[in-house]
């Protein structure tokens, strides 16, 4: 089993001030992706809590390049497997930042993760005040193994809002990732944020911590409703 992103669909090209805004935010459920891969290394321990239960942002790559691939891209041998939307993206040659962004987050869908680092880093090298706020680019360096890189890109996240539970998780599951990794310590000096409202992502960010059971945050999966449903039943 391994993660899988989020599916970046539910964003038009964003300005600089709404790119904060979490697509997956607010989904009830959450689901995984078996990739059968080997653990890189003891800190690796985290990662079946959030395989079995990680966040509203956990969601299968394959499954969101998918559902957005259309017949309409089929048009060209460069658009082949594209969506409609990336296939007319590829061919921009601007520096318009919010046109990077939505492409990066077109090429992350369709798998092309190495090309999104390249142009959410493009969109900050022309509007720096991007930099803050490009979460998107943190989880696109995790899937490329830059553990160290997408840690940085989470931390200048959560500055900017320190209610942002799920990159404080991000931040402590790239860092676990890294060879030899304490996962205790980890724990330990996860980020602190301000409190957050949304019930299931303060069970999430407790669970990581290792505060509370996993069994707290899966009171808020389909496998804990439905236990919930039989109980009562």
């Amino acid at each position: 089993l391994k993660m899988a992103p989020c599916a970046m669909s539910a964003f038009a090209a964003p300005s600089p001030w709404d790119i904060g805004a979490m697509p997956c935010r607010g989904t009830a459920g959450f689901q995984m992706v078996s990739m059968d891969t080997k653990p890189a290394s003891p800190a690796e321990s985290l990662i079946p809590t959030s395989r079995r239960s990680l966040l509203p942002i956990v969601l299968s790559l394959a499954l969101a390049a998918s559902s957005s691939t259309s017949a309409g891209a089929a048009g060209g041998g460069q658009c082949e497997g594209l969506s409609d939307k990336l296939c007319k993206l590829e061919t921009y040659k601007g520096e318009d930042p919010s046109v990077l962004v939505a492409r990066g987050m077109e090429r992350f869908k369709a798998g092309k993760v190495e090309e999104s680092v390249e142009d959410f880093d493009k969109a900050i090298a022309v509007e720096p005040r991007y930099a803050d706020i490009l979460w998107q680019r943190g989880l696109s360096l995790y899937y490329v193994d830059r553990f160290d890189d997408a840690s940085e890109q989470f931390i200048r996240d959560v500055r900017l809002n320190p209610r942002d539970s799920e990159e404080a998780i991000w931040n402590l599951i790239s860092l676990a990732r890294k060879p030899g990794a304490d996962l205790a310590k980890l724990q330990k000096d996860i980020i602190n944020i301000l409190p957050d409202s949304r019930p299931y992502m303060k069970a999430a960010y407790g669970v990581f911590a290792g505060a509370q059971p996993v069994s707290e945050l899966e009171r808020f999966t389909d496998v804990g409703s439905k236990s919930d449903g039989e109980a009562k039943g």
